[in-house]
């Protein structure tokens, strides 16, 4: 029997996730352990299945504790700066659909976009 679509899916989004976590565990460990959890978070949320604003928030304190080893030039202020703006829109968008009942779900599409 053949796997199914959604198993070979899952398996597909799951493989470079692994690579990720095993190159940043195996190249930067433990002598940038900050910078190691920071990639390997980054890797899981980026692609991730599901996006929540949970693991949005989980960026904030590695990025701050990673933040020696990165090189903090206009290029990583102007991307810290987007990311913030585009954290703050997405919840204030997915709040306003999901507390308040407004039928934001094209906006909130958009915002996840970003």
């Amino acid at each position: 029997s053949s796997p199914s679509l959604s198993t070979t899916v899952s398996l597909l989004t799951f493989l470079p996730q692994s690579i990720i976590a095993f190159l940043c565990s195996v190249k930067l460990s433990p002598s940038r352990l900050p910078l190691s959890l920071f990639l390997t978070t980054l890797s899981f949320v980026t692609l991730n299945k599901v996006y929540t604003a949970q693991y949005l928030l989980w960026y904030l304190p590695l990025a701050l504790v990673s933040s020696p080893y990165l090189s903090w030039g206009p290029w990583l202020y102007r991307s810290a700066a987007f990311s913030l703006f585009s954290i703050v829109a997405w919840l204030l968008t997915a709040g306003g659909l999901e507390h308040m009942g407004y039928a934001w779900h094209l906006q909130l599409h958009f915002m996840g976009l970003l």
